[in-house]
């Protein structure tokens, strides 16, 4: 026989001692995802305070276990009897952290670059991007059995700016020329899409041609199964005492990033910094870099289409009766519905100061992603199919300028600032500040430099 409508289900053992507990609401849910929180997961109770929490003493070993009043974050949970270890302090989590020690950065930068111009075949844009590669001199960086990871992004299924994989293969061929074991890597994404688990990921990323026979080598995904496993970095931030990345970038020897540039709405456009900064974090840290995020609908330009529901992580929007619906109060603040959006119905209504706010975020994930490797990192940026949207979005993503070259170096910030310099003045124009006025996508290049990431000066070298 059925259950009967008003009987409740016990869902833990306090439910099923005394029936009158209630059971978790759905707002503490959904304040423990607006917090980007995993307990039990990196650095447990301080990773709420390195994302914003100025209650401490909330957080306390001692302090009997209940929300923070401050920021509402949800309590630990209660340990079990037999376990010693308590929920971490804000000072023991810093001392967890891994810590970002800064490296000397050459002041001008080398950057080599290569022209191409529009029209030209794949073969030579893997040539000339093999060519680059191998005068970053990468035996200094890699040496026999290191396990090297190549970040670059898989594209959404149905979206075609990615980094071909004959380029990425010739960067692969030369790491395993020098005794290198390369992987391609990446990470979980935050929005619902067809990368937001590793399972789905991983099928996009053969679909696209990143497999083992195709690019010689295998794909990992950094961040577990859905996003999960991080480790805390601690950086001298603005925003960020400690920042999450994904676990797995700590156990390489190398790094390489390959990165397509392109326009983003919330950054202006993306190279090398925002690749490192949302790329290789996890998705905790993806959404701290995001929650200044504020949407905005536009009634008139909105068609209902249903497509932004599909890519909201907590169902903010959704759809009632074919038209669309939005619960601002379950916001997290992602900004995947404007990315997504074909129609220009969806914008930042934040403030200015917020949307730099997010650019610096950026900057301060970048740092983090690249502590690890102490400066010995290797960047490609390919001003190529250079698309109005990221590589997150799926359907028609128009190019927006014509292709410009590849530049390369080893530094990140020197590698973003010579791309948007260089490109400019081949198209005598700034298609991303035209298409996006309200961000200044260098806002993120000077705040990395200001952290010591690397430097906006640098020495070109036409090759």
């Amino acid at each position: 026989m059925g259950k009967k409508k008003d009987e409740a289900t016990p869902t833990d053992p306090k439910r099923a001692q005394d029936p009158t507990t209630p059971e978790p609401s759905v707002e503490s849910r959904r304040r423990f995802l607006k917090g980007g929180l995993l307990w039990g997961v990196g650095l447990g109770a301080g990773a709420k305070l390195a994302l914003g929490c100025t209650q401490p003493e909330a957080h306390a070993p001692e302090a009997t276990p209940s929300p923070c009043p401050a920021c509402e974050c949800p309590p630990p949970p209660p340990a079990a009897e037999a376990v010693v270890a308590k929920p971490a302090t804000a000072e023991s989590s810093a001392l967890r952290a891994v810590r970002f020690n800064p490296w000397p950065i050459t002041t001008p930068a080398p950057v080599y670059y290569t022209r191409i111009t529009e029209g030209q075949p794949l073969s030579l844009w893997a040539e000339k991007t093999d060519a680059l590669f191998k005068r970053l001199d990468p035996q200094s960086v890699i040496a026999k059995n290191d396990l090297v990871a190549v970040k670059q992004h898989f594209g959404e299924a149905g979206n075609e700016g990615y980094i071909r994989p004959e380029i990425t293969r010739k960067v692969i061929d030369e790491i395993k020329r020098l005794g290198g074991k390369p992987m391609l890597v990446e990470t979980n994404t935050l929005y619902a899409g067809s990368r937001t688990n590793t399972h789905d990921h991983l099928l996009t990323a053969y679909d696209h041609g990143f497999t083992l026979e195709k690019v010689g080598a295998p794909v990992a995904i950094l961040d577990g199964l859905a996003g999960q496993i991080q480790q805390g970095v601690a950086i001298p931030g603005k925003h960020f005492s400690v920042a999450f990345v994904a676990s797995d970038v700590l156990f390489y020897q190398g790094l390489v990033v390959l990165s397509h540039v392109k326009g983003h709405g919330l950054s202006g456009f993306g190279g090398a910094l925002k690749n490192l900064a949302m790329g290789l974090s996890s998705r905790a840290g993806k959404l701290a870099q995001h929650s200044d995020f504020t949407p905005f609908i536009d009634g008139e330009k909105c068609t209902h289409c249903g497509d932004c529901p599909v890519w909201c992580p907590p169902g903010s929007l959704h759809m009632r009766n074919e038209r669309l619906q939005f619960d601002e109060t379950t916001c997290i603040g992602c900004g995947q519905c404007l990315t997504v959006c074909r129609y220009g119905a969806i914008q930042n209504q934040s403030p200015r100061t917020e949307a730099n706010a997010f650019m610096e975020k950026m900057a301060e994930y970048a740092l983090a992603a690249a502590a690890h490797f102490q400066g010995k990192a290797l960047y490609v940026n390919l001003v190529n199919h250079v698309s109005k949207r990221c590589d997150c979005a799926r359907g028609d993503n128009p190019v927006m300028a014509p292709d410009v070259g590849i530049f390369a170096s080893r530094d990140p910030v020197a590698v973003d600032q010579a791309s948007l310099d260089i490109s400019r003045t081949v198209w005598g124009k700034d298609p991303f500040h035209q298409l996006y006025p309200g961000v200044d996508g260098e806002v993120t290049i000077q705040h990395a430099a200001k952290l010591g990431l690397g430097t906006t000066q640098y020495t070109l070298i036409e090759v």
